[in-house]
């Protein structure tokens, strides 16, 4: 692209047109205002948010490529657009810590051996109505499950203390006309090379004893899910995208709930629940939630502090803030408006 953008003859210049790579922003809106529609006439103002997301775009230019400098994001829990751009954020900084670390590790005299642990706890469903209580206690749990000292109740301990990324997943499904979902977490664990393995007697941890570990941070009175994988740091990639996985929203499932929402209403036996929609039940449920956290050297080496609140977190910058700062001021602004699907070209400045 270089300096000046070059024009079609028509008039409708999409982003997509100009950037190819930024087609995923039309794909993201389009998942917005698919979910918009779906709760039309269930949560008129939740529609709303949700179809007035991300309605313009402005972007700098930056040698061959666009660099996105506002929007106006919703910043909704449920949000498609959003929630990519959250995933973004979360990955670019996961990567940049991991990379740090390997090659400071690597470096260092003497030279300190590191690997990593993919870990993924889980256990039974829950009613979407007790979705935030139970994040809460898993929550809870974690904290217990990771801790460190005198006071810890796990001997010996279980969980290696290097460093974590830790994120949630929620997936939903219907049983007997109630929405359940499942809460899971995906984590990434940085471990002294050999952690856990049976070639390393003296550190090696069976698989029952991280279901043991979890299942006691949890006071569950049956056996959870702990599943554990060893990698390194040349599998990263692989292990750092499952991580981050973007909320599964079953539309069948909404379609299904409002449709025979009077009968199911007038069913008996079934266990009571406030929420006939899977949309506003997460968007609810989910408002003060938080889907990741990092601790120890994953956290040290991330390139800045991150906040888990929507209403704050910069979901404009991927990158560090200068890259926008130190665009060339002689280069227009590229401002690109939503309408009848697509992001058209508006102005240039």
């Amino acid at each position: 692209m270089g300096g000046a953008v070059k024009l079609k003859e028509t008039q409708e210049i999409t982003l997509g047109y100009i950037s190819p790579k930024d087609r995923r922003f039309q794909k993201w809106k389009l998942a917005g205002e698919k979910l918009a529609i779906e709760l039309i006439g269930t949560d008129n103002k939740l529609s709303q948010k949700l179809g007035d997301c991300a309605t313009w775009l402005l972007f700098k230019q930056k040698d061959d490529c666009l660099k996105l400098a506002s929007s106006n994001f919703c910043r909704s829990k449920i949000c498609p657009l959003c929630s990519w751009r959250k995933r973004l954020v979360w990955l670019q900084r996961l990567y940049t810590s991991l990379n740090t670390i390997r090659c400071l590790y690597r470096d260092s005299k003497p030279k300190k051996k590191l690997s990593l642990i993919f870990l993924t706890l889980s256990q039974r469903n829950c009613l979407i109505d007790d979705l935030g209580s139970e994040i809460k206690r898993m929550s809870r749990a974690w904290h217990e499950f990771i801790r460190d000292d005198e006071k810890s109740t796990f001997s010996p301990k279980i969980v290696p203390q290097e460093g974590y990324f830790r994120a949630m997943e929620v997936t939903v499904k219907l049983v007997n006309w109630r929405i359940y979902c499942n809460v899971h977490y995906h984590a990434i664990l940085v471990a002294p090379q050999g952690y856990g393995k049976k070639e390393n007697k003296d550190l090696f941890i069976p698989q029952h004893e991280w279901v043991k570990a979890w299942r006691r941070a949890m006071q569950l009175d049956y056996d959870p899910t702990a599943h554990v994988k060893f990698t390194s740091f040349k599998n990263q990639s692989e292990i750092v995208k499952y991580l981050v996985k973007p909320l599964n929203y079953n539309i069948g499932i909404e379609r299904q709930l409002r449709m025979y929402q009077d009968r199911i209403k007038g069913m008996t036996g079934l266990p009571h629940s406030d929420y006939y929609s899977v949309l506003v039940g997460l968007n609810e449920q989910l408002k003060h939630c938080q889907q990741f956290t990092t601790g120890g050297i994953i956290r040290r080496y991330m390139p800045r502090r991150l906040t888990e609140d929507m209403d704050t977190e910069n979901l404009v910058n991927i990158r560090e803030a200068k890259e926008i700062i130190d665009t060339d001021p002689s280069t227009p602004n590229l401002l690109f408006r939503w309408n009848e699907g697509d992001y058209l070209l508006s102005t240039l400045d």
